[in-house]
């Protein structure tokens, strides 16, 4: 296929995509864009995000699906800072504020809580519903498959190895992996 006819084919599906978004929009509000997230190209989730609350920065890679949980009715409640990435499957639970800081990398399938609410269940009576913001600070690393709580600040330059449960706050420069989370050392020495 020529470079010409490709360039049109991915424009119509800008366009179908855009309509799609606005459809969905006018139908469902907020839950509409949060479903879309699932499958519409990742050159849109940035601005779609922008168009609907959310402060992102420049040059920000954010890859589908992406899911969004709790987003009541925008995504002001979102806040990402210039250069990072988040990668394929991210969980965001925007239910307070999350921030991510510039350069922060969120890998595939990273899942950031900021409320805990255990519904109709009697363990309410014992943890009742709690709500919390989340930061990673810049040039944080979050590996795949990890799990973040609400109250929780990544610091600087700290890495979060895969598969781990962060639920207290990280140090700058520090690694940290397990569940729960434990130091495993310095990234300075």
């Amino acid at each position: 296929m020529h470079a010409k006819n490709k360039s049109y084919l991915k424009h119509l599906m800008t366009l179908f995509f855009k309509a799609l978004l606005c459809m969905a929009y006018a139908i469902y509000k907020i839950e509409g864009i949060n479903a879309l997230f699932y499958f519409i190209p990742s050159s849109l989730i940035v601005p779609t995000l922008k168009k609907y609350g959310a402060r992102i920065g420049e040059s920000v890679e954010i890859h589908a699906p992406l899911i969004i949980h709790n987003a009541k009715e925008d995504f002001a409640n979102l806040e990402i800072a210039d250069d990072a990435y988040l990668g394929r499957d991210v969980f965001l639970d925007i239910t307070n504020k999350i921030t991510i800081g510039a350069r922060a990398v969120i890998s595939m399938r990273v899942t950031l809580l900021t409320h805990f609410d255990a519904g109709k269940s009697n363990i309410r009576n014992v943890l009742p519903p709690a709500s919390a913001p989340l930061l990673i600070e810049d040039d944080a690393y979050i590996g795949a498959g990890s799990v973040v709580k609400g109250g929780v600040i990544v610091g600087k330059k700290s890495l979060v190895a895969a598969m781990s449960f962060v639920n207290k706050n990280v140090t700058e420069n520090a690694i940290v992996g397990g569940v729960p989370a434990r130091v495993i050392r310095d990234l300075e020495k």
